[in-house]
């Protein structure tokens, strides 16, 4: 599973996700998780629009 996200990076989306409660415990239980940064903001798709589709192709092969 690849979460691609516009600020977080990786320990900083666990960190997040662990104050979620079941939420937070359910993808703790997922273990080939990744988190890819974007840096992008919320929406990557009007801001990085080719990197975002970079991403999801790496995502996805």
């Amino acid at each position: 599973m690849t979460i691609l996200s516009g600020g977080f990076d990786e320990e900083a989306f666990r960190a997040a996700v662990s104050q979620w409660g079941r939420f937070g415990e359910e993808f703790s239980a997922i273990r080939d998780a990744e988190v890819v940064k974007l840096g992008s903001g919320h929406w990557p798709q009007f801001s990085q629009p080719d990197a975002l589709a970079t991403a999801l192709v790496a995502a996805v092969r």
